[in-house]
């Protein structure tokens, strides 16, 4: 039983540290967007469209709503890279909002799961992380269940 707990508590540490990695890496490509953005300009505002796409495509939730706000203050007069650098500053606020979020899980491997389950990822391979340890934690379940109501079972039988 404590072997299963370690397995848990190890992939818990994992979905943490990659999800924590992953808001440091959007932040850094919204960076990198930004600095090319200042570099070519024009460019920037002509591809959105693409992007858009791509970025939906990979799983990263809220970030095409996002961006589709991006694409009506260019309505509003904003050059693309005062567009960029809004976003970034967006991007930025949702990261700090998710740090404070893990942040302030529980310290019990219990709490921090109950946690997790309403918390909205950032990156995709830390929410199948966490889902998979979900998927685990159910089997673990129903194993426990079924094996503890055959010994009870084949009590009654004795």
């Amino acid at each position: 039983m404590s072997s299963v707990l370690e397995d848990l508590k190890e992939r818990l540490e994992n979905v943490l540290k990659t999800e924590r990695e992953g808001i440091e890496k959007r932040i850094q490509e919204g960076r990198e967007k930004v600095n090319a953005s200042k570099q070519q300009p024009g460019q920037q505002g002509q591809q959105p469209q693409g992007q858009q796409g791509e970025q939906g495509q990979q799983g990263q939730q809220g970030q095409q709503g996002q961006e589709g706000q991006e694409g009506q203050q260019g309505q509003d007069g904003m050059s693309p890279e005062q567009q960029a650098a809004a976003f970034q500053k967006m991007l930025e606020r949702m990261a700090e909002q998710k740090r404070q979020q893990l942040d302030q899980l529980p310290g019990d491997m219990p709490g921090q799961i109950r946690g997790l389950t309403d918390y909205d990822f950032m990156d995709p391979d830390a929410r199948q992380q966490f889902q998979e340890l979900l998927d685990m934690l159910k089997q673990q379940m129903m194993q426990s269940t079924f094996s503890g109501d055959a010994a009870g079972d084949s009590e009654h039988l004795a």
